[in-house]
């Protein structure tokens, strides 16, 4: 896809690697309040970086890791990025799932229609929280408020989490419509990976 402006937004990219060597990546959006900088790119991915060791890692089992959080600037197509290298294990207790199973985090913007929706899909959750096709209910609960901890966190800093829409009836938009998440929440359905791993 061509490059999309997306005014006053920072692309937050979390990368794990498990032990088998699979990639996943989670991709998330910003607001950038502050002009673009080192210095405001590093601060969020430290947000993110304290995110995963305080709430996402313990929901992940031991196999997976962060392997690095890159923030980048797509305001414009030569923004500037930073990496933040981490390297980080999980630390939730029991066995991984399969690498194609996942629980999805569905995000709210208060704006009815697709383009104001957004997901999240997760690392796959230890099978103890796996039962047929729905995650255990203490599993959502505390998945949920993990991520809206992360929205509250980024919203003290004026740094919203964004739904970025970048498409509207199959056709690409000049610029990008983004709109601030309110809640996120979950079905507790079990959902495929499948296609979205490396």
């Amino acid at each position: 896809m061509a490059f999309i402006e997306t005014p006053d937004c920072i692309k937050v990219t979390m990368s794990f690697l498990s032990d088998a060597g699979v990639v996943a990546q989670n991709v998330f959006h910003t607001l950038n309040a502050l002009p673009s900088s080192g210095a405001e790119q590093n601060f969020i991915c430290g947000i993110f970086a304290d995110f995963w060791s305080e709430f996402y890692g313990t929901l992940t089992t031991v196999n997976w890791k962060l392997d690095y959080i890159e923030a980048r600037d797509i305001s414009v197509e030569e923004g500037t990025s930073t990496i933040l290298t981490v390297g980080e294990d999980a630390t939730g207790a029991g066995s991984a799932s399969a690498d194609n199973v996942s629980m999805c985090i569905t995000w709210r913007t208060g704006f009815a229609g697709k383009s104001a929706r957004g997901r999240s899909y997760l690392l796959p959750p230890p099978t103890s929280a796996v039962l047929e096709n729905t995650i255990t209910n203490t599993h959502v609960v505390n998945a949920v408020a993990a991520f809206n901890n992360l929205k509250t966190t980024l919203s003290t800093t004026n740094n919203d989490l964004l739904v970025a829409s970048y498409q509207h009836n199959g056709v690409p938009r000049p610029v990008a419509l983004t709109r601030v998440i309110t809640v996120a929440g979950s079905t507790g359905r079990v959902t495929s990976q499948r296609g979205r791993l490396q």
